[in-house]
C-alpha cells in the first residue's frame, strides 16, 4: 500500500471523525456521500493517516451496497466522483484488505469487491486495468448478475465514443444474439449522446466493411434511445435479407419486445428448451443440437469425430450454456417456433416436476452423460423432387457420396441408433428416393433395435403402397409420418414442389390416412411452408389436413437456404411487414380455420389475431 500524502497537521480534532462516523451509521449510498462531503467541506484529507478508518469504512459500506445490488449506479456515481488520489489510494487498501502479500488472484474476490475494484481504478485513472479486471472476471464467472453488470460497467467506464464503439465491435461480432448487450443500449446512449451519429457515419464506408452489422448496431442504438418504432423500420429490410442470422433476427426479437413488453414471448429468461439437451441432427459436414435453420451454429462432425466429442463438445456445452443462462443467444428467436409461439416452459415449472431438469438446471450442467434421444438424420439431400424453397435443381448423391455415407452410418449412426429413442429421416431430402437411408431403414429392425421408433418426413409422392411394403421395419414403429404439403390445389402444389404430381399426392395422402386409422403410424401430420405463392390456401390446406384425417397441419415461414438472393427472398417473404401484400397475409391470418385444433401456427403465430 502508498504511503498517504498528509495535506493537513496531523492532528485533527476527533469529533469531526466521529460525526463522519456517526453519518455512515445510516447506511447507504447517501451516507457515504455525506461523509465524504463533510471531510471535504471540513478541509481533511480522507487518505491522511487519521482519517484511514472512515476510508476503511466507507469501502466496507460500498461493499455492502454493491452485495445487495452489482449495479448501483448511485455508488458508481460517488466512486467517480472522489479525487484520483483517494480512488488510487482505496484501490489500494481493498487489494491489501485482500492480498497482503500483493499477488492479486480476482477469483478469490466476491462479486462486489470486483465491481468496486474496477470502479476505484477508474477514478484512479487506470481505466485499462479497470476493464481488465471486469473482462477476466466475466471469463472466469458464470453467474448471470455479475456477468451482465460487469459488462455494463465495462462500457459505462469509457471516456469517449470511440471507445463504446470498439467495445461494441468486441462484444458482438461473433454473429451471435446480445440480449446482455441490447439490454444496457439505453444507459450507454444516455451517457454518450453523440454516440448514435458516430455509429452512423460507420454506414458511409466506402468499402462496406461491415456495414450491415454497424447498420443493425445502429438500429438498435435508436431504438434504445426511445423510437422504438423508427428502430425497427431501420431492422426491417436487414431481417429480411438476413433471415438465418442469429445476430440480425436477436435484435429484430429484442425490439419487438420493447414495443410489446406486456407479451411474455418475449421474455426468455426464465424459459426452458430441452432440445439441445435431447437432439442431435446429423448433416453433412456438420451436427446441430437443434433444427439448423432454429439454431445454425454446429457442434461437430461425426464423419470427423465419435459422436460422443461431437454431442459434448465445446460449442455444445456453450449453446447449452445459452440456455441454462437465459440468453438464447445461439438461437434465431423469430424462425424458432417454441419461441415465436410462447410454448417454452418455465425453469421453475421444470425444477418441481422433473428430476433430471432439476438437475440439469440447477447444476448448471452442460456436459451430458447420456445419448440424445432423438437424432435427425440429415445428411443426404437426394431427393426425387426440386423444390425451388429448398434447392435450385434436382439433388442425387452420387456413388463417392453413397461410399462416404455409407462409412458414417457403420461407424456413427448404427452404433448411435442403439441408445436413441427416435429417429428423424429425414430433415434433407426424401428417404424413399436415398438409397442410403433406404439400406439404413432396412437394418434397423426391431430385433438389433428394439426401442427405436421413427419420424418419418416424406415429399409423399413416393408414398405408395408398394413403398410401404418394402419397408416392414416401420410399420407399428412409425411415431409420426409428416408429409410436407405447401398447397391446397394442384396447380399451387405443382408449383411449388417442382417435379411432383397432385393426382398422386391426393392418392399417396389417402393411403397414409389409411395408415392412421389401421394404427400402423401414430400420427399423420402435414407441414405448410408460408410464401407469397401460397399464403391465399392456409385455410383450405386445414380442410385438407381434416379430409385425410391428419392429427396437426403446422405453418412455417419460408427459410432462405441460401436458394434465394436476398432480393428474391424479400419477394417470397410475405409475412414480412415490408412487403407489398403483408396486409392482405394479415387479412388471411384471420381465417378462422387457422384457429382449429389440428392447425400450428408455429413462427407465425405473431401474426394471428389475439384469442
Amino acid at each position: 500500500m502508498r504511503e498517504p500524502t498528509n495535506l493537513i497537521p496531523s492532528s485533527i480534532d476527533e469529533s469531526l471523525l466521529l460525526r463522519v462516523f456517526e453519518m455512515m451509521e445510516l447506511g447507504g449510498i447517501g451516507s457515504i456521500a455525506s461523509a465524504l462531503g463533510y471531510l471535504r467541506d471540513a478541509g481533511i484529507d480522507p487518505v491522511a493517516s487519521e482519517t484511514q478508518p472512515v476510508l476503511v469504512e466507507i469501502l466496507f459500506q460500498m461493499l455492502e451496497c454493491l452485495e445487495q445490488n452489482l449495479d448501483d449506479s448511485a455508488l458508481f456515481a460517488v466512486v467517480a466522483a472522489l479525487d484520483p488520489l483517494v480512488a488510487g489510494v482505496a484501490s489500494d487498501m481493498l487489494v491489501m484488505a485482500n492480498f497482503p502479500d500483493g499477488n492479486i488472484h480476482l477469483s478469490d474476490l466476491g462479486d462486489g469487491s470486483i465491481m468496486l475494484l474496477a470502479a476505484l481504478y477508474a477514478g484512479a485513472g487506470k481505466l485499462s486495468e479497470a476493464i481488465d479486471v471486469l473482462r477476466r472476471s466475466r471469463f472466469e464467472r458464470a453467474g448471470e448478475l455479475f456477468q451482465n453488470a460487469a459488462l455494463k460497467r465495462m462500457f459505462l467506464l469509457q471516456k469517449e465514443d470511440d471507445g463504446v464503439i470498439q467495445l461494441l465491435f468486441e462484444q458482438t461480432l461473433d454473429g451471435l444474439d446480445h440480449p446482455e448487450v441490447w439490454n444496457i443500449l439505453p444507459a450507454i446512449v444516455e451517457k454518450f449522446p453523440t454516440l448514435i451519429s458516430e455509429i452512423a457515419k460507420l454506414l458511409d464506408n466506402e468499402l462496406k466493411f461491415y456495414t450491415e452489422f454497424w447498420s443493425v448496431i445502429h438500429a438498435l442504438c435508436v431504438a434504445a434511445e426511445g423510437d422504438l418504432e423508427r428502430g425497427l423500420a431501420l431492422l426491417n429490410p436487414i431481417a429480411t435479407a438476413h433471415s438465418q442470422s442469429t445476430m440480425v433476427q436477436g435484435a429484430y426479437f429484442h425490439i419487438k419486445g420493447l414495443l410489446n413488453p406486456q407479451n411474455p414471448a418475449f421474455d426468455l429468461t426464465s424459459r426452458f428448451c430441452s432440445l439441445p439437451f435431447d437432439e442431435l441432427d446429423v448433416l453433412d459436414g456438420k451436427s446441430h443440437l437443434c433444427c439448423a435453420s432454429w439454431l445454425p451454429q454446429s457442434v461437430g462432425d461425426l464423419a470427423e469425430q465419435p459422436w460422443q466429442d461431437v454431442w459434448n463438445s465445446d460449442t455444445a456445452q456453450s449453446i447449452r450454456a445459452s440456455i441454462l443462462d437465459g440468453s438464447f443467444r445461439f438461437c434465431n428467436k423469430t424462425a424458432c417456433p417454441k419461441i415465436a409461439d410462447n410454448k417454452l416452459p418455465r425453469r421453475d415449472q421444470l425444477v418441481a416436476s422433473s428430476g433430471r431438469w432439476r438437475d440439469v438446471i440447477e447444476n448448471f450442467r452442460t456436459r451430458l452423460a447420456n445419448a440424445p434421444e432423438r437424432v435427425n438424420l440429415a445428411y443426404d439431400q437426394t431427393c426425387n423432387l426440386s423444390c425451388p424453397s429448398c434447392r435450385t435443381g434436382k439433388v442425387a448423391a452420387d456413388a463417392a457420396t453413397r461410399a462416404r455415407f455409407d462409412k458414417l452410418q457403420d461407424e456413427q449412426i448404427l452404433p448411435l441408433l442403439r441408445q436413441v429413442k427416435l429417429a428423424f429421416i429425414t430433415g434433407s431430402g426424401d428417404p424413399f428416393a436415398s438409397k442410403n437411408f433406404r439400406n439404413l431403414l432396412d437394418r434397423l429392425g426391431p430385433e438389433e433395435y428394439p426401442d427405436l421408433r421413427f419420424q418419418v418426413m416424406t415429399n409423399g409422392m413416393l408414398f405408395t403402397p408398394r413403398e410401404w411394403d418394402r419397408f416392414p421395419t416401420l410399420h407399428g414403429r412409425t411415431a409420426f409420418l409428416r408429409i410436407s404439403l405447401d398447397a391446397a390445389t394442384g396447380p399451387t402444389h405443382e408449383l411449388l414442389r417442382r417435379g411432383a404430381r397432385w393426382p398422386v399426392m391426393e392418392r399417396n395422402l389417402a393411403f397414409a390416412a389409411e395408415l392412421r386409422s389401421e394404427g400402423l403410424i401414430d400420427r399423420l401430420e402435414i407441414s405448410f411452408t408460408v410464401q407469397v405463392d401460397n399464403f391465399a390456401e392456409m385455410g383450405g390446406a386445414v380442410d385438407l389436413a381434416r379430409h385425410y384425417c391428419a392429427d396437426n397441419i403446422s405453418f412455417t415461414r419460408l427459410t432462405n437456404w441460401g436458394t434465394f438472393t436476398a432480393e428474391q427472398y424479400a419477394q417470397k417473404a410475405v409475412f414480412m411487414p415490408d412487403h407489398p401484400q403483408h396486409r392482405e397475409f394479415i387479412q388471411r391470418m384471420r381465417d378462422p380455420r387457422l384457429r382449429d385444433p389440428i392447425s400450428s401456427l408455429l413462427d407465425l403465430s405473431q401474426y394471428a389475431p389475439a384469442a
